[in-house]
């Protein structure tokens, strides 16, 4: 028994060992055997991110993507040439709220969704509830209020303003394309998702290995393709022509800009 023991030892110890030499030699096989795994394990989750990227790539998305892009690169234009407030929309003067500070637990604090904001058709302050979304695009900086794109666990897409003095720099890191936010108490005037104020954002991680359009995940850095210009990254061709012909990729491309 202890022969057998100490046989079974040292065959356990040399293939741990084999498995660790082979993960050090071979991790680009075994990084594509563990995505391939996960796909077929996580075929939900699959389901999930086909029907989010059927959402990101509508209509009505594409069409709000352009508006905040044309956005950016009027302003962009006008500041060159010392016209910048012309480019402001009356959209841009929010609407005082009524303050009232934020819930002291989560436990005070209910779930909602875009959609629940949206059919009830009425301009109010969703009082000691949270919204949880993440930003798909550029954030439109107009110098007081932030505009954004974003979409919620649910995969409804809204447009979303921010009012506050925010440095450019703190705009890109707080609002920039993959950030994560938690909207407490959030407000919506059948136009726009906004916080009563600004210290109700929670900002959540952010994660920019997504694709620009369909914002599938990626877990190679080597499987994206990206943007000479402006570094976006994609996860294939298809979703680079959907951005360019669709979404008007070359209104925020930096180097189209230049």
């Amino acid at each position: 028994d202890n022969r057998c023991r100490s046989l079974n030892h040292h065959r356990n110890k040399l293939v741990s060992t084999n498995i660790k030499v082979t993960s050090q030699l071979n991790q680009p096989y075994l990084n594509h055997f563990s995505v391939s795994f996960n796909i077929n394990k996580n075929s939900k989750k699959l389901g999930k991110m086909a029907e989010m990227a059927e959402e990101l790539m509508s209509p009505e998305t594409c069409a709000l993507i352009v508006d905040i892009r044309s956005r950016i690169n009027s302003i962009k234009y006008l500041k060159f040439h010392n016209d910048y407030m012309s480019a402001l929309n009356p959209i841009d003067e929010l609407e005082p709220l009524e303050d009232k500070d934020a819930p002291k637990t989560f436990m005070e604090i209910k779930p909602i969704t875009f959609d629940e904001m949206i059919t009830a058709k009425n301009a109010q302050v969703y009082w000691d509830t949270v919204v949880k979304c993440r930003v798909i695009d550029e954030p439109c900086n107009t110098g007081f209020v932030v505009e954004v794109a974003l979409v919620d666990t649910q995969y409804t897409v809204c447009r979303s303003m921010f009012a506050g003095l925010f440095d450019a720099d703190d705009i890109n890191v707080k609002f920039g394309f993959g950030r994560e936010m938690a909207i407490i108490n959030p407000y919506f005037n059948g136009q726009y998702v906004s916080a009563s104020r600004i210290e109700n954002v929670v900002f959540l991680k952010r994660n920019v290995n997504r694709c620009r359009v369909c914002a599938l995940e990626f877990l190679l850095a080597s499987a994206w393709k990206s943007c000479r210009g402006c570094k976006a990254r994609y996860c294939s061709d298809k979703c680079w022509k959907f951005d360019v012909e669709n979404m008007r990729h070359y209104l925020i491309c930096k180097s189209i800009i230049n």
